[in-house]
């Protein structure tokens, strides 16, 4: 499990992500509203933003907002 201040400093750390995407995405990819990520729903992230082609995915902004 991670929890929000996990992946916040996780993702701030390693990829500069700011904390209002870490936590906007955090929000979207706790799909089942624990708190945390379970290995299920960080999985899901992953293969979502590596793999997936859909462009409404939360994981698309794994790493912060996409600007466009």
């Amino acid at each position: 499990m991670i929890d929000q201040a996990e992946f916040q400093q996780m993702f701030a750390s390693v990829a500069g992500v700011p904390g209002d995407d870490c936590a906007a995405v955090f929000a979207a990819l706790d799909r089942d509203g624990s708190g945390a990520l379970d290995r299920a729903e960080f999985h899901q992230a992953l293969t979502e933003f590596f793999y997936g082609n859909a462009p409404d995915d939360p994981a698309d902004h794994l790493f912060g907002r996409i600007a466009g």
